[in-house]
């Protein structure tokens, strides 16, 4: 257990079985180390080297690794090992390297690499019985090498855009053939990523939005591919990092009001309201726009008579009107500073072409050359068009309704024949 006492300026320990006295082993039953006592390298505070290769250790205690502070390069390959520790690499914050390869783990605990944010190689290749990945497996990790075999290997994330918000930023990005991705940020100032500042994002997702920022600092974000389990051959996949640093995020403002807005009475009791998108976003993207309503006599607009639409929607249908009152609508946009002003629009719900009598809603749409299913398209406009309506022979009519012929204003023939 104190084997190591006293060498605390020691930097390299090679205890690996040669390549050659392991093939020798089969005939002898050498197996080399077989257990290692807890904190057995604890006197080792400057060591950056460890190799224990082809030793039949079998597994490791918890904290075998303690006091290995400046260890930068852990080589455990073909050592037999089934299961690792959760935190059995806890503290070693400046390792660089480390070998996993042709061994029996099954299984990778979740935040098992949380403290390893300077690991830059891993080789988990020849690990047979290494089942479906968790989705933290690889917590903390930004990889520039990972070697592995059984896994279907990520493709590279692609075209990380930063999009800036008023403590916040939305990261977006382009790939495919993912379980999950993880997203690392920092200061633009600062010297290394920190475990804590950290996301990770399930498929088929594509966007996260980093909160907590300081709004007055520039931050650098690296994303990175994570594998998951599947067929495939033995190999090196290799990460180039997308790093990009954002402008400040003060610089981003609300948006200006939606443009063009526009009401359409098409159903009874319903008024149809329409947008585009603003002519000025504040340097961050639409997220939603809120719509809400009001009959014109009332004071105020009511909590409940609100609506959010996905920022790629530009119309809501609202219902629960009264016919023949009229409302005012108002449409905001939302980006990731907050929401902006909003524009207005006035329109009555009227009882509409799919409400009335069903020969006259059909001759209407004969007239107009659309669908019998299409009623829902008619606007006022159309309306107007329309010159002649006849109701003769087959299509004769029995009753009509109020306001059959409400917006026919450029109606000047009208035929009707009654039951007869």
């Amino acid at each position: 257990a104190n084997v190591f006492a006293g060498l605390g300026n020691l930097k390299k320990l090679n205890l690996q079985i040669s390549t050659e006295v392991k093939v020798l082993s089969a005939f002898s039953g050498y197996k080399g180390i077989t257990s290692l006592p807890a904190n057995v390298f604890a006197p080792l505070v400057k060591l950056e080297e460890l190799d224990l290769r082809r030793n039949d250790l079998g597994s490791l205690p918890a904290n075998v690794f303690s006091g290995l502070a400046e260890l930068k390069v852990l080589q455990l390959g073909v050592t037999k090992l089934t299961a690792l520790p959760a935190n059995v690499f806890s503290g070693l914050t400046k390792l660089e390297t480390l070998g996993l390869h042709d061994n029996m783990i099954s299984d990778l605990p979740v935040d098992v690499f949380a403290s390893q944010g300077n690991l830059a190689d891993l080789d988990l290749s020849e690990n047979n019985n290494l089942g479906a990945l968790r989705a933290g497996s690889f917590n903390g990790l930004s990889l520039e090498k990972l070697t592995v075999k059984g896994l279907t290997l990520p493709e590279k994330p692609a075209d990380l855009r930063l999009t800036p918000g008023k403590d916040k930023m939305r990261a977006q990005w382009n790939t495919a053939n993912n379980a999950y991705y993880q997203l690392h940020w920092k200061r633009e100032d600062a010297s290394a990523y920190a475990p804590a500042d950290r996301a990770t994002v399930a498929a088929p997702a594509l966007t996260y939005d980093i909160t907590g920022l300081d709004k007055t600092a520039k931050y650098d974000v690296r994303i990175t591919s994570l594998p998951r389990r599947g067929a495939a051959a033995s190999t090196t996949y290799r990460w180039s990092f997308t790093e990009s640093a954002e402008p400040q995020l003060a610089d981003a403002r609300l948006p200006n009001a939606p443009t063009e807005p526009e009401l359409q009475a098409r159903e009874s009791e319903k008024l149809r309201v329409s947008w585009t998108a603003p002519d000025n976003d504040g340097g961050s993207p639409i997220d939603a726009y809120r719509v809400r309503w009001k009959p014109l006599a009332a004071a105020d607009f009511a909590d409940a008579d609100t609506a959010d639409v996905a920022a790629s929607g530009f119309r809501y249908d609202i219902s629960g009107l009264a016919n023949g009152t009229t409302y005012e609508v108002q449409i905001a946009a939302r980006n990731l500073v907050g929401q902006g002003g909003y524009t207005s629009v006035r329109g009555a719900p009227r009882l509409g072409i799919c409400d009335r009598t069903k020969r006259v809603r059909d001759a209407i749409l004969t007239r107009l050359s659309r669908g019998l299913g299409l009623c829902g398209t008619v606007t006022d406009a159309d309306l107007a068009t329309v010159k002649a309506l006849g109701f003769l022979g087959r299509n004769r009519v029995d009753t009509l309704q109020a306001n059959d012929f409400a917006g026919l204003t450029g109606l000047q023939t009208l035929l009707i024949s009654g039951a007869g």
